[in-house]
């Protein structure tokens, strides 16, 4: 029978152990087993784990119950992942949560039946970024716009320390934003001011009005006699040019700062202006003549990444490593006799790519063979009639662990047997498919498996009657999954 595949999350009942075996013939000797009750299987959670860090990790569940009693589990949120779903008795349930990117804490339940307790992770430390981090403006007004990136929910607020800086709009907010700020028509010589967003400072330069220019003067009237040779005039200016070395970089996920050596003729002027948010200067955003420009690249956590700062007239390139970090839900899945289809949802950052590969013939990548980012694996199992298996697909760099029932329908001969005062020796014949493993085990004491408790395949399981000195007695026992009916006369 095909067991179908449920993509929700489900929370499943406990379950009793044990089946009942009813005692059968006359007078008051039976014999009765029973699972635990429903008080036994009262089921406790407690996580040991207070709060994660922001940047993510692994904590622990301990379940309390009876050794009897199977439960299962599940979490509410995408970020937490259980490595165990379901199990039996008392057990620890270990789990991990994904690094958080907001500014904020956050929660999750995780359900182990009817109980249910709280996943905690730490808020994400508030950095602030600017970009640009210098603006060159000439005299007149202006209205510029300022790039602000933060986690979500990291609170700021804009200011500026000269009164020519005014109207930021928004003057606060939460998270990433663009702000624009008025600056107003300069009447007087060149000036500088910033503009302060939270920790991120912005540093305007704004150049003077030009001077009026003096009236030529009129030239004297000519002397009749001619005058000296006039003097030469200046010569004139060359013309500036620019280097930068070295003119790219390829810097680890993690971040990094580079001096950036700039080559010009002295009283030549320049300034470094970044094209991206996460390339800041941190030191020498203008200068004259040759110098330096510091600059300071952010960690990244997403896939791999580019952008440029402008020196001058010359470009500087920055290639930066992606950090990539997978999730795979679920992590495993028991499918029927099959056939079946299973879909894996896939948790990335953006850009961050994955595979999906399995050296098992038996199962079919239908969809998700590749992906970026967030996606979903759809396998495709066909019907299975030999035995029981397994197999492991690799998605990612997450393990994913799939079984499957076989083709399994054992029958045993005989089914009942009736033996006297005994002692007596039962020989039963079973048989089953190739590789179908089974079992045989006896419930009361005056019966016993002397040969076959497991096996697979065809075989046999021999059993030991003991002599019976009491009323005529009876006993179901299971064989190989199949009810096998005993019973044993007494004295006459």
């Amino acid at each position: 029978m095909r067991v179908p595949h449920v993509l929700t999350r489900i929370v499943l009942r406990a379950g009793l152990l044990g089946t009942a075996c009813a005692a059968l013939g006359c007078g008051s000797a039976s014999t009765t087993v029973v699972g635990p009750s429903g008080e036994k299987c009262e089921i406790s959670v407690t996580n040991n784990t207070r709060e994660l860090p922001a940047i993510g990790g692994d904590g622990s569940l301990a379940v309390a119950t009876s050794r009897d009693c199977t439960w299962s589990a599940s979490a509410d949120a995408p970020w937490v992942t259980l490595t165990a779903t379901s199990g039996q008795g008392a057990a620890t349930v270990n789990y991990s949560v994904l690094p958080n990117p907001d500014g904020t804490p956050r929660r999750s339940r995780v359900v182990v039946e009817h109980q249910q307790v709280e996943v905690a992770q730490a808020a994400a430390p508030c950095r602030y970024e600017a970009s640009p981090s210098t603006l060159n403006l000439d005299a007149a007004e202006h209205q510029v716009g300022i790039t602000l990136t933060a986690p979500n929910g990291c609170a700021w607020a804009a200011r500026s320390d000269v009164p020519w800086l005014s109207r930021a709009e928004p003057a606060d907010g939460a998270g990433s934003a663009t702000v624009r700020v008025t600056v107003a028509a300069n009447p007087t010589d060149a000036r500088t001011g910033t503009v302060v967003i939270a920790n991120a400072t912005v540093r305007v330069n704004q150049s003077g009005a030009a001077a009026p220019q003096p009236p030529m003067p009129q030239p004297p009237t000519p002397a009749p006699t001619p005058g000296p040779a006039p003097t030469p005039g200046p010569a004139p200016v060359p013309a500036c040019t620019y280097g930068i070395a070295p003119e790219r970089t390829l810097v680890a996920a993690a971040g990094d700062e580079v001096t950036v050596a700039v080559t010009a003729s002295a009283g030549c002027m320049w300034t470094a202006v970044s094209n991206a948010s996460w390339i800041r200067i941190a030191a020498g955003g203008a200068g004259s003549g040759s110098g330096s420009v510091q600059v300071s690249i952010s960690a990244n956590t997403g896939g791999p990444r580019s952008g440029t700062l402008r020196v001058a007239s010359e470009t500087f390139t920055v290639q930066q490593a992606g950090a990539c970090t997978f999730g795979i839900k679920p992590n495993n899945y028991h499918a029927g006799r099959g056939p079946d289809s299973i879909a894996i949802d896939v948790t990335a950052p953006s850009a961050c790519a994955w595979t999906t590969a399995t050296d098992a013939a038996w199962v079919t990548v239908a969809a998700g063979r590749s992906g970026s980012g967030n996606g979903v694996v759809r396998l495709e199992i066909p019907a299975n009639n030999g035995p029981a298996r397994t197999a492991v697909v690799t998605i990612a760099d997450a393990t994913f662990t799939l079984s499957q029932n076989g083709l399994c329908n054992p029958t045993i001969k005989p089914e009942y047997y009736n033996a006297g005062r005994g002692p007596d020796t039962i020989v039963i014949r079973i048989s089953a498919g190739s590789g179908c493993p089974w079992t045989a085990a006896s419930p009361v004491s005056w019966v016993s498996v002397a040969e076959g408790a497991t096996g697979s395949g065809d075989g046999i399981v021999k059993l030991l009657v003991q002599p019976n000195s009491g009323a005529r007695r009876a006993v179901t026992l299971t064989i190989a999954g199949q009810p096998f009916a005993l019973t044993q006369a007494g004295p006459q």
